[in-house]
């Protein structure tokens, strides 16, 4: 498969300079004017609230949302792509979109660099002409124990399948030119097995990202009490010292070691719903700003809430790897690229700037981790008055 001639040859090149230029206007906004009203560096995109699962964790399956169509998906992602390069595919289950295809060459024709999908693999099979348009697809597999995690997943059969396919597709990343995460939700009923999952993406040559399970916003109870729990990621820190996948960062596995407080800026990554509805400044609150086919763009969407709404008080409670992990990125820069350069391997000296695969893995699969205990109800959300 030939990619677009606009994409780097090499794949470790892929952050665009537009990319690393906000993040540097970003770095600048909070450190020398001292505002946390930052603009984003990946928004989320859910173009789909149908799943081909029945996950008794997900929120989804007891709730009703308005599907759209491609010109109306199309034109969302137009408006998002002005002065945002990256972007994140995520859902519910994209692949189940007949269109994805269609959805995802138009995205990479837009000059979006890097492309994340997130995905649970099953219709990967189906519709492997996708990886001609993405750079990163995050898959998330939470146990190797088929019998127990095909009943969380509510199909027979699909834990077996899950591993099937990211092992195939984990030979093949060199070949279609993507990079393949295995995202791990540790839950006091996979504690356990955290480390086979581990095992198995580097056997397969896949990277793996932990994220503790977050009820609503916050951590689990019995995580946080949990002895098990903290050698667990005792174990990890450990282990990505000795250069084991694990695509997480130092300081991420540090902060969620004792659940501490931190700080957060949810507007890096603006989470937008498949009808345009974008959450501000994040959806916990559960406040819609407005939607992006009433705009010219997300980006001026985001100024118009810069300027009507303060940044809140946050109780620094919430652990959502996809709010955690960019704040890191601007709280302590030298530390990620001092991280990014002791575990590089086979890339060039000049390399100063994260890869997508570690950004891809940043903000790993929020809406799922958000979703665990029943997330957010479409009734149920703060709109922007009329007028």
């Amino acid at each position: 498969m030939i990619r677009d001639d606009r994409e780097p040859k090499n794949k470790f090149h892929r952050v665009s300079l537009e990319w690393v230029i906000n993040l540097l206007r970003n770095i600048y906004r909070l450190k020398i004017k001292r505002t946390t009203q930052l603009f984003p560096m990946l928004p989320s995109y859910n173009i789909t609230h149908i799943c081909n699962l029945k996950c008794s964790y997900c929120g989804y399956i007891h709730q009703k949302f308005e599907e759209v169509d491609t010109a109306t998906v199309l034109e969302i992602i137009s408006r998002i792509r002005p002065h945002n390069p990256a972007l994140n595919i995520t859902g519910g289950e994209p692949l189940t979109r007949d269109d994805i295809v269609e959805i995802m060459k138009e995205v990479r024709r837009m000059g979006f660099a890097p492309v994340v999908l997130n995905t649970n693999s099953l219709l990967l099979p189906e519709k492997e002409e996708v990886l001609k348009y993405v750079d990163y697809i995050i898959v998330s597999l939470d146990s190797l124990n088929e019998e127990h995690w095909d009943k969380v997943l509510g199909v027979d059969g699909a834990t077996r399948e899950v591993k099937k396919i990211v092992a195939h597709y984990a030979t093949r990343q060199d070949e279609l030119k993507f990079e393949l995460n295995v995202n791990c939700v540790i839950t006091p009923d996979t504690l356990e097995g955290v480390p086979r999952v581990l095992d198995f993406c580097e056997r397969v040559g896949a990277s793996f990202s932990p994220a503790p399970q977050i009820d609503g916003t916050l951590p689990n109870v019995v995580l946080k009490e949990s002895d098990k729990y903290r050698r667990l990621i005792k174990d990890l820190i450990s282990l990505k010292k000795d250069k084991r996948p694990i695509i997480s960062t130092m300081l991420f596995l540090e902060d969620i070691l004792d659940f501490l407080p931190h700080k957060c800026y949810p507007t890096l990554v603006p989470k937008i719903l498949p009808n345009g509805d974008v959450f501000y400044p994040c959806i916990k609150l559960k406040r819609i700003i407005g939607n992006l086919l009433d705009v010219p763009s997300l980006h001026y969407l985001m100024q118009k809430a810069f300027r009507k709404y303060p940044m809140p008080e946050c109780d620094k409670g919430c652990h959502m790897t996809c709010y955690m992990e960019p704040t890191n990125y601007l709280e302590y820069p030298a530390n990620m690229i001092l991280e990014h350069h002791l575990r590089m391997r086979n890339r060039l000296p000049v390399e100063i700037f994260p890869t997508e695969q570690e950004l891809a893995c940043f903000f790993a699969d929020p809406e799922r981790i958000f979703f665990e205990k029943g997330g957010y109800d479409p009734n149920d959300l703060i709109r922007p008055e009329k007028g």
